[in-house]
């Protein structure tokens, strides 16, 4: 009971995460942080994601705070690899301005 004549064929996948582009939130707990993710990917459309679970077709992640995301690409035809970011991305808040010194003046009557 042979099996003869068997073709094999392999198809390779590659997908490539090139750049990640964080812009930071431009106010203290605000929501309009972004992430852009430039990859490519030999076989279909890819798709992105910043945890794993939620999946789109566009590179670019919009209304983000401040906070850690992981983002990640897989061939949108298989689906079966992702490849993920070798670090999180870290978006922040901007940094609070701060009062360096002070002179008080008081006032010239009362009154």
């Amino acid at each position: 009971n042979g099996i003869g004549n068997t073709t094999v064929t392999a198809i390779q996948n590659v997908t490539t995460i090139n750049t990640v582009t964080p812009v930071n939130p431009t106010t203290c707990g605000g929501a309009n942080g972004t992430i852009t993710i430039a990859a490519t990917t030999s076989n279909g459309t890819a798709q992105y994601s910043l945890n794993g679970t939620t999946w789109q077709t566009s590179n670019v992640f919009t209304g983000l705070s401040a906070g850690s995301y992981t983002p990640r690409v897989r061939n949108g035809t298989t689906q079966y690899c992702d490849l993920v970011v070798g670090s999180t991305v870290t978006l922040t808040d901007p940094s609070v301005g701060q009062i360096v010194s002070a002179t008080p003046t008081n006032p010239a009557t009362c009154g």
